[in-house]
């Protein structure tokens, strides 16, 4: 296997159970923010300094989610025909089972948008390069890493994700939607609606997105690429 695992849980213990069984063929880095909340990048981080070395590809994965029959060989077989890919969402598909709600992302800023569709209809089946991916559940390369660096701590909660496919594609990497590799995600509780610490977090977060990004060019010239 070349691939290593980073769950981070937050007050969901029976999604992450589930998460993590799915899980049980890879070494998982597991951190648990509900009583020590780290944030979900500083998390991530975390498990990724830790497996960087010891593995090729590194998932990192909300622990509700949960990843379908091939996803380690479909991943790893699509991350190795691509090599400059550096980081590679999946498919991410609600509990109904028909629903796509990630195939890939569009908008960053000034909120985020996904590509969306309909199993049933074989939407979202080609993967293509996009400029950014949700970080629910995304693989990234740990040479990448080497050379680009971790994710930026100064946001929270959300915008690292598409702050690092951004910086990656500012140093020459590719972003891609991989069609192959999908996961059911169900949803928790950091995200519900109508909790205001989150979203004084959330909106912090895009403050500091929009002080690095927006302001300048590089921005308007990756989205438009």
């Amino acid at each position: 296997m070349k691939t290593g695992a980073v769950v981070v849980e937050y007050k969901n213990p029976e999604q992450t159970k589930k998460c993590r069984e799915l899980l049980k063929d890879v070494e998982v880095y597991y951190h648990d923010n509900t009583q020590n909340n780290l944030g979900f990048t500083k998390a991530y981080n975390m498990g990724v300094k830790a497996l960087r070395k010891k593995y090729e590809y590194i998932l990192l994965i909300n622990s509700d989610c949960y990843i379908h029959e091939g996803f380690f060989r479909n991943i790893e077989i699509f991350m190795d025909i691509h090599p400059k890919c550096g980081i590679a969402g999946v498919k991410q598909i609600a509990s109904d089972g028909d629903t796509i709600i990630h195939g890939g992302c569009t908008q960053a800023y000034p909120y985020g948008q996904h590509i969306s569709g309909k199993v049933s209809l074989g939407m979202c089946n080609e993967s293509i390069m996009v400029p950014w991916v949700n970080g629910a559940c995304f693989v990234v390369r740990s040479s990448m890493i080497d050379e680009i660096g971790l994710m930026d701590e100064n946001m929270f909660l959300i915008g690292s994700d598409s702050d690092w496919c951004f910086t990656a594609r500012s140093r020459g990497w590719e972003v891609w939607y991989c069609a192959e590799a999908s996961c059911t995600h169900d949803g928790g509780a950091s995200m519900k609606p109508g909790n205001e610490e989150t979203e004084d977090i959330m909106y912090l977060d895009m403050k500091y997105w929009e002080s690095k990004w927006v302001s300048g060019g590089l921005y308007k010239s990756l989205c438009a690429s």
